[in-house]
């Protein structure tokens, strides 16, 4: 029997910056993950460092514009190297985000811009333009100070520490003494190997993989599902973009991010309104529906001639409301912990919730030395658009 602090189920965002964080707490945790580390939410999330700005966009500064601000400092300083979590080796792929918008909401975005930021002199001039809409965009234009990350990249840094800690599980099962209260984790490997644990607490960071523990603690299950249909667009030259077409309105029409592809080829990640209203269609008809408001919002470029699309799940906790929560999510009882982060930005205040849980809760067994050579350890996840 293997002893443990903590045992985290999850290895995406939420459940490696977890582990860090807890672990230089001076808790002793393992992660167990049943396929690759982020392969969920995590690496196929956009990777920008929202600064809660196009959440102001209906006007006012709501709770999820706040919450979301507080967070780019941290982040700076990590990515820095001089924050708790060292991200310094984190590739960023750009640190500029822009937001554009059709002419027609002009004085709408000009106004909101006097009142939200800090002045007029924050819209750009046409010779500050991305190049890709130089001489073209009739508009109006702003660049904001949002990193986009490359995922991987960024799952990778958050894993490379912490290697001995993850362990790639094919069979897992929880054994309860009580309702909510876990009595110990029966876990194996393809290759013969079999292996106990038990912990202190048990945090569960598992997105959609929530079926095992909805089977013995449903009460503690109360998730919601906020579906995707991102679109893929492949073309041969480097065009980068990184913004958001946007109106008057929380949703961008479209929010761009630019990836470089290992056979060579960029590809456009495309999300947005037409991500969440493209649910119910077809790949066909979703990649036409893009192709189409593309076409409309930038004429001026040819379209990509190589298209795919998929469809995700968002997993958050769940609201009265079904829409998107504001802040992280915690629900905890007997010796569980369930945890949501809402958003990949918000993971580092994920953490320090459930750290803040777990201080005024349990205190680290310092005499816990959990040895466990030669498991085999979880792959890194390749984002959707490698896996053609």
């Amino acid at each position: 029997m293997h002893q443990f602090d903590v045992i985290i189920f999850g290895g995406g965002i939420a459940g490696l910056w977890a582990l860090n964080q807890l672990q230089q707490a001076g808790y002793t945790c393992a992660l167990l993950e049943r396929q690759a580390l982020g392969h969920g939410q995590t690496i196929n999330a956009q990777g920008i460092i929202h600064s809660g700005i196009k959440y102001m966009l209906i006007g006012k500064q709501n709770q999820s514009a706040q919450t979301i601000s507080s967070m780019t400092q941290l982040w700076d300083h990590c990515l820095s190297g001089q924050g708790k979590i060292d991200l310094s080796t984190v590739t960023c792929l750009s640190t500029v985000h822009h937001l554009w918008s059709e002419k027609k909401l002009n004085p709408l975005f000009k106004n909101f811009l006097n009142r939200q930021l800090c002045s007029p002199s924050s819209l750009l001039t046409p010779e500050q333009y991305p190049k890709i809409f130089q001489h073209h965009f009739q508009g109006s234009m702003m660049a904001i100070q949002e990193k986009v990350l490359a995922t991987p990249s960024l799952i990778t840094t958050l894993a490379a520490p912490q290697w001995p800690n993850l362990y790639k599980v094919d069979r897992l099962d929880l054994e309860m003494s009580s309702n909510c209260h876990i009595a110990k984790v029966n876990i194996g490997h393809h290759h013969g190997q079999t292996m106990q644990l038990t912990a202190q607490r048990y945090l569960f960071t598992v997105g959609g993989g929530y079926q095992m523990a909805e089977k013995h603690f449903p009460e503690l299950v109360t998730t919601q599902v906020r579906p995707l249909h991102m679109v893929v667009a492949y073309h041969n030259q480097p065009m980068p973009l990184y913004g958001h077409w946007i109106r008057m309105h929380p949703t961008p029409l479209l929010t761009i991010t630019t990836h470089p592809c290992q056979n060579g080829q960029w590809a456009w990640y495309i999300g947005g309104h037409i991500a969440e209203q493209g649910i119910d269609r077809t790949p066909a008809k979703q990649q036409q529906q893009t192709k189409q408001l593309l076409s409309r919002l930038m004429p001026w470029i040819e379209p990509p001639q190589d298209w795919y699309s998929f469809l995700i799940n968002r997993h958050e906790g769940k609201q009265r409301n079904l829409k998107r929560p504001n802040s992280p999510t915690i629900k905890a009882r007997g010796n569980i912990i369930m945890a949501w982060p809402t958003k990949l930005t918000l993971a580092p205040q994920l953490a320090a919730n459930i750290l803040q849980q777990l201080q005024g809760d349990i205190t680290p067994q310092a005499t816990l030395q959990p040895s466990i050579p030669s498991w085999p350890r979880p792959s890194i996840a390749q984002p959707q658009w490698d896996r053609l």
